[in-house]
This record gives structure tokens, C-alpha cells and sequence, in this order.
């Protein structure tokens, strides 16, 4: 071992984050949603419990192999609202170097009641590929929202296409950057965006009250 003196408590956290991992792509890939065909890390961190890290306005105090070290913090603002607003510091955090900078992430928690509400309404909401179907019970009526997202798809990847026949003819295909510009002008993913809220929206108007059941989407959907 590079560093004998390095706590234990680092090497369990690098134990139980290996394995969950191991658990995490043994399941997406018995269901067919795995990438690759062997896991691979793309991002990392070290997990620390209550044993490694002591937190202060000053800032974090790490425990490494040659002793605790001082790093000075600069605090984000969503950091600020949760411990301003009620919220618990919990043990456990994660760290992680890049560059010259470390990255402190830490977890917050809150105790939330959670109050039953009886409603008489039940929406059924089924999401299709150009409308999203909505039952309501006990009217037993549907409202259909016609949105044909699927020819908007095929309408922006033939003009996406036609664009890079076009640029790619004249100047390539590397560091073109009339294409990229070309391409940026069809404005595709604002007019997804915008769709999609759009959608939300009158979704949302239309469910003001009542319980919402619905189908069991893909995990990637």
C-alpha cells in the first residue's frame, strides 16, 4: 500500500462505493440499459463519515494519512439557504480534486409530514409518442393533447441533415464553423423545450385537484 497510515474508515467508503456501483451496472445491464460491457468509472469521489471531515464557517478539516489538514471553503448560496431554512448537516459527505481546487459536497436532511389528502378525482395520464391522454374519474371523459412531437423530430433531423451535406461538401467536416452556426440556428432544442413546457402547463390546468396515476415509464425515459 502507497500510504499505510491512511485511516481505515477510507478504505470502507471506497469498498461500499465500488460495490454499489458493481449493484448499480449489474441491474441496468440485466435490463439491457448498460453502455458498455464492462464498468467502467468515469467520475469519482471519496466518501468520508463523521470520522474524517469536521465542517466550520472557517472551513473543512480532512483527516489524512499525515494528520488532519485546514482547507478554507468558499460557500455556495444553496448551502446557505438549507442551513438558514431548517434543514439538517448529516455525517457523511464526499470530496473530490480538481485541478487545484477541492469540491465539498455535502448532504442535508429534513423531517417533512406528510398529510393524506381524500380526493374524490383520479386522473390517468398516458404519454404517447404525438399526444398525451388524460381520464378522469368519475366524469369518465378523456381529453386527448395532440402535440406531433414525432414529425417535429423527423422535420428538424431531415433539415439537420440537408445542412450538413451542404457545409460538410464545402469546407469539411472538422472545426466547420459555418455548420456549427448553421445548425445552431435551427434552434432545435428551444423548440423542444418550449413544446414540452407548453405541454406541462396546460397538463398542469387541467389537473388542479384529484389524485394523478401514471403508466410506469422507462428508468431513461
Amino acid at each position: 500500500m502507497k500510504y499505510p497510515e491512511i485511516p481505515t474508515h477510507y478504505i470502507h467508503e471506497a469498498i461500499r462505493d465500488a460495490s454499489q456501483r458493481l449493484k448499480s451496472f449489474k441491474k441496468l445491464k440485466k435490463k439491457g440499459l448498460a453502455k458498455t460491457n464492462k464498468l467502467m468509472i468515469r467520475r469519482w469521489g471519496v466518501g468520508c463519515d463523521n470520522q474524517l471531515w469536521k465542517l466550520s464557517f472557517e472551513g473543512v478539516r480532512l483527516a489524512t494519512h499525515d494528520g488532519w489538514i485546514n482547507i478554507p471553503l468558499y460557500f455556495h448560496k444553496l448551502f446557505w439557504r438549507c442551513y438558514n431554512g431548517g434543514w439538517t448537516l448529516r455525517s457523511s459527505a464526499r470530496w473530490k480534486l480538481v485541478g487545484s481546487k477541492l469540491y465539498l459536497y455535502v448532504v442535508f436532511m429534513k423531517n417533512i409530514e406528510v398529510r393524506s389528502v381524500y380526493s374524490a378525482k383520479i386522473y390517468g395520464i398516458d404519454i404517447n409518442e404525438n399526444n398525451v391522454t388524460i381520464y378522469c374519474y368519475p366524469e369518465n371523459k378523456a381529453i386527448t393533447i395532440i402535440t406531433n412531437l414525432s414529425k417535429i423530430v423527423l422535420g428538424y433531423a431531415y433539415r439537420r441533415a440537408r445542412i450538413q451535406q451542404k457545409w460538410s461538401k464545402l469546407f469539411g467536416v472538422k472545426d466547420n464553423r459555418r455548420l456549427k452556426i448553421a445548425l445552431r440556428k435551427l434552434r432545435e432544442r428551444n423548440v423542444k423545450r418550449d413544446i414540452k413546457q407548453k405541454l406541462a402547463r396546460l397538463t398542469i390546468d387541467i389537473l388542479k385537484d384529484g389524485v394523478v396515476v401514471l403508466e410506469k415509464l422507462p428508468k431513461r425515459f
